[in-house]
């Protein structure tokens, strides 16, 4: 398979995977694929159970060794593509009882800056209220509400992906970007 997906832009694509197998032992789950999204692009990966989705994902995210192939980030190999991707999982794979704040979520997108020996400083939590205050989400900063978890979530992971807020026109507060 083999598909370019948005407009043409200047620079390399935000994903590029070429010629990709990745199998689990001697089964192929996914099988010579090539594929091109461009940077700003929306882009579903829709099939039925056990078609490969996940797979795509984790190869994509670098949680799986590819056969054959490679898979690059607005033209850097994975390797070196390090907080350029994210992602958001499943809701069956998360505890999203675990008590965790919303500031607590803002703050794990520092966490790529923040060595594994130093705690957050004070302006790792500056920017995780200034970005709380930019997807209007700073008066739920104490408390993570049933209702807020997968919005928050999602406003994390497209904060990490472009590294800017969501346009909110026309939408609720509550509404998922």
């Amino acid at each position: 398979m083999s598909a370019t997906v948005g407009p043409t832009i200047d620079g390399p694509p935000a994903i590029e995977i070429e010629h990709l197998t990745v199998s689990y032992g001697q089964v192929a789950a996914l099988l010579d694929i090539s594929v091109a999204i461009g940077a700003g692009q929306l882009v579903g990966i829709i099939g039925p159970n056990g078609s490969g989705k996940s797979t795509l994902v984790k190869a994509i995210l670098g949680f799986l060794r590819p056969d054959i192939g490679r898979v690059r980030i607005f033209g850097q190999p994975l390797e070196r593509a390090t907080g350029r991707v994210a992602y958001v999982p499943q809701r069956g794979a998360v505890d999203w009882d675990f008590p965790v704040s919303v500031r607590e979520v803002a703050l794990m997108g520092r966490y790529g800056r923040i060595p594994w020996w130093r705690k957050p400083s004070a302006d790792d939590f500056r920017a995780a209220d200034e970005a709380l205050e930019t997807v209007r989400m700073a008066e739920y900063r104490d408390r993570l509400t049933t209702g807020k978890r997968p919005a928050t979530a999602l406003r994390r992971l497209r904060r990490a992906v472009l590294g800017r807020a969501p346009p909110r026109a026309g939408r609720t507060r509550t509404a998922a970007v």
